[in-house]
């Protein structure tokens, strides 16, 4: 388990926020447990490359990935309906508000949640995503703690990241368990099962 903040700093340790490590449990247990299902990772194509992408505070900065993301976008939306014909309930993660409107806008069956999205908006769109009404959730860093939806059964993360804890938080969005729900479908087309093992 990695104690790091979302800037890629750590929080545990002598002068940080937490001193020390009061307990720790292994993702690995607690699907073993059964109180998260197993990750299906997939080899996806066409990924982000990071190559030239400066970092800022522990991470990539999001103006270096969009022009990045903007090559063979429309083949990793293919490759991302492709995986996903079988999944009823994907959570988009994206780069910035910019590249969330034009991934939901190509991306069909979908619905856009972002930071100017005004609360009443936001509430009956994750209430739709919720009934089926929409097969894609498409945001930034919304939900990438504090929302707990179990029927999300895939997770397509288009942003390459090198915050361990912000990867960790977004595979974890699908790891829920419910009735009838077997496994989850994580779609990395940043890299970052290469950049954290």
């Amino acid at each position: 388990m990695l104690f790091r903040s979302l800037d890629g700093g750590h929080i545990v340790g002598p002068g940080n926020p937490l001193n020390h490590i009061a307990y720790q449990i292994e993702p690995a247990l607690l699907i073993k447990e059964g109180f998260l299902v197993p990750p299906q990772w997939a080899t996806t194509q066409y990924p982000i490359e990071t190559g030239k992408a400066r970092s800022r505070k522990g991470d990539f900065l999001n103006s270096d990935l969009l022009s990045a993301a903007a090559i063979q976008h429309k083949e990793r939306i293919q490759d991302l309906l492709t995986w996903t014909t079988d999944r009823e309930h994907t959570i988009v993660f994206t780069i910035d508000r910019k590249h969330a409107r034009k991934v939901a806008q190509d991306l069909p069956d979908s619905v856009v949640v972002d930071g100017d999205t005004s609360p009443e908006v936001r509430s009956q769109k994750i209430q739709d995503f919720r009934d089926g009404k929409y097969r894609y959730l498409v945001n930034v860093d919304l939900f990438i703690e504090g929302f707990d939806l179990p029927k999300i059964d895939a997770v397509a993360v288009l942003r390459p990241t090198q915050s361990a804890a912000r990867w960790i938080q977004m595979v974890g969005r699908g790891l829920r368990t419910t009735d009838g729900k077997d496994d989850c479908l994580v779609l990395d087309y940043g890299g970052n099962l290469e950049r954290f093992p």
